[in-house]
């Protein structure tokens, strides 16, 4: 694996390994997170809740409590029970390890796990976690209010129910960085086709997240 062949894999279980290790659960549990909307349409109502409070935890909008009985709530079978809960896998394994184990029990749930699905959650793994073969810093003169007020809305604003950022939000977004000074990368990334999630590095390296 190098930066080359990462921007092109198609294969998310060939990029998890290359992970920074030091990422924390937050990446991770977005990242498992999109991988279930994906296939949003086939999972039942205790399922889709499971994924809405994962997402609400991440952000402090739910307590520990919430995720590990939404956790519990969902049957055995169900590939996401075990990733939601806090204390989960990441808990007792390096962050690759248990990003390597969600991610073959995302592809599960997904009723096409190769080819097509697969291309898109490399795609999806690209937005949460950047390159790793590529240092992703943005210089703080690029959080002007103007900017962070974009991003915010960007956030906030997603596309239900899978959950992707509005490219047209992210488009404006880059215009406004570009305006500030913006490296071509970062440009590249908001301007790129997706899809984009909630945890897009980009935009979580504006927000501080």
């Amino acid at each position: 694996m190098n930066e080359s062949y990462w921007d092109l894999c198609s294969d998310p279980r060939q990029m998890l390994p290359y992970i920074d290790k030091r990422t924390g659960e937050r990446a991770l549990r977005l990242f498992s997170c999109a991988c279930c909307r994906r296939v949003w349409l086939s999972l039942g109502a205790r399922e889709r809740e499971a994924i809405r409070v994962a997402e609400r935890y991440v952000d402090g909008e739910a307590k520990v409590g919430s995720l590990r009985n939404a956790a519990r709530s969902l049957p055995f079978s169900v590939a996401g029970a075990t990733f939601l809960a806090p204390g989960g896998p990441w808990a007792r394994t390096d962050h690759a390890d248990h990003a390597l184990w969600t991610a073959k029990h995302c592809l599960g749930l997904a009723d096409t796990p190769s080819g097509p699905e697969r291309s898109t959650q490399a795609r999806l793994l690209r937005c949460v976690f950047g390159n790793p073969f590529r240092a992703t810093s943005l210089d703080s003169s690029l959080r002007t209010p103007d900017v962070l007020t974009l991003a915010q809305g960007a956030y906030k604003e997603r596309i239900m129910p899978e959950g992707t950022l509005d490219a047209t939000r992210l488009a404006v977004l880059a215009d406004a960085l570009e305006e500030a000074g913006a490296r071509d990368f970062v440009l590249d990334h908001l301007r790129g086709p997706g899809p984009h999630v909630r945890g897009c590095h980009v935009v979580d390296l504006l927000l501080g997240k």
